[in-house]
């Protein structure tokens, strides 16, 4: 800081040197390429279907997820009888709506399938083959489904295809029931 007089030499005012140009440019650079980027790659919307998860008996949404029409996820758990693991395809339609895609295990165990099942007017297929068995549902829109959430060795957990995953004793108790459900994006943009 500079201590200065004034124009009339009758006193001092303190004077703060302005930063030069250069250093102003800089942060001029960051701010214009900052805002091309959000022009080029479009600003931030919900227009997109989401995943919600909500509590069963409160209605309380617990995670909420954009998805892409076409996109698969997993929910992956260990089966409370016989100890194994579990593996559940859902994925999104272009409804969208959530849709059952299939199941694989390597044991079978209560309310698993022990062959093809009727699913409305859908037949799945079965297969086991070296001990793992394989259901096929064809993409049976579901709309929603409703899962009781298991103790730590059942351990729930969703992984979606970019390595994310989400373990439901994170978001509630053993016990507890989450429903899971695609829902339309907002039809109104951030840009409208």
């Amino acid at each position: 800081m500079i201590v200065a007089a004034t124009a009339s030499g009758t006193g001092a005012t303190e004077h703060r040197p302005r930063a030069p140009w250069r250093a102003r440019r800089g942060w001029l650079l960051v701010g214009v390429a900052a805002l091309a980027g959000l022009l080029l790659t479009g600003l931030p919307d919900d227009s997109g279907p989401m995943l919600v998860l909500r509590d069963v008996d409160t209605g309380t949404e617990l995670h909420r997820r954009a998805v892409a029409v076409g996109e698969h996820f997993e929910l992956r758990h260990t089966h409370s009888v016989p100890r194994r693991p579990v593996l559940e395809t859902f994925g999104v339609d272009d409804a969208p709506s959530l849709t059952l895609e299939g199941m694989v295990f390597d044991h079978p165990g209560p309310n698993l399938p022990t062959g093809p099942e009727r699913f409305g007017d859908r037949m799945t297929s079965f297969t086991s083959v070296d001990g793992v068995y394989r259901v096929d549902h064809h993409g049976y829109p579901i709309g929603r489904v409703t899962i009781r959430v298991g103790t730590a060795q059942v351990d729930h957990t969703l992984a979606f295809s970019d390595g994310t995953t989400l373990r439901f004793l994170d978001l509630t108790r053993a016990g507890g029931g989450i429903e899971l459900e695609v829902e339309p994006g907002s039809t109104e943009s951030i840009r409208d």
